[in-house]
């Protein structure tokens, strides 16, 4: 049998971790989740249940999934991975991983090739380029963040994805004939 996780509590150790890993106070975090009263956040790391209406807005601002945080067993594993993402190193493996050469993303990024290079050294990655990025590469922005998508799963989804294009090109083909 296993112990209740107070979800309040591990809301809070994430929010620590993430706030401390941006540097930005907690009042500067409510503002970016639209929480107008620090004393509302305070009040939800002393629920054991919290709702996820509640929930949703916060996790969403650190790149969280409600079923992320219910699936893990406790706060260690979400906040390791918030404190240990690398979005440069992330952005250089999801292009070899795809096959895309630097030359063709920095063209267009609209950028040279060292920028691209320069990219991969920083560990974290300013928004708007993350946005830029994901656009092209057709990912979502959270898989350049390094949430949710392990190298397996993301070659299984780019597998699935060819084979869904591969499908419908094929019914194209059978119809104009």
């Amino acid at each position: 049998m296993s112990i209740p996780i107070h979800e309040g509590q591990k809301l809070k150790v994430l929010v620590e971790t993430y706030t401390r890993s941006k540097r930005m106070t907690l009042s500067a975090f409510c503002k970016k989740a639209d929480i107008k009263y620090v004393t509302y956040i305070y009040s939800i790391y002393r629920k054991k249940r919290v709702r996820d209406e509640r929930l949703k807005p916060i996790l969403e601002l650190m790149d969280i999934s409600v079923d992320q945080f219910y699936s893990s067993e406790n706060s260690d594993d979400l906040s390791q991975a918030l404190e240990s993402v690398h979005h440069g190193e992330n952005l250089k493996g999801i292009l070899a991983s795809m096959g895309v050469s630097i030359l063709w993303f920095a063209k267009n990024m609209n950028v040279t090739r060292q920028t691209v290079y320069n990219h991969f050294e920083e560990k974290e990655l300013d928004e708007g380029i993350l946005m830029k990025a994901a656009s092209i590469l057709n990912i979502p922005i959270s898989q350049l963040k390094g949430f949710g998508v392990g190298e397996k799963n993301f070659q299984k989804e780019i597998y699935t994805q060819l084979l869904q294009m591969n499908n419908k090109l094929d019914r194209l083909l059978i119809n104009a004939n």
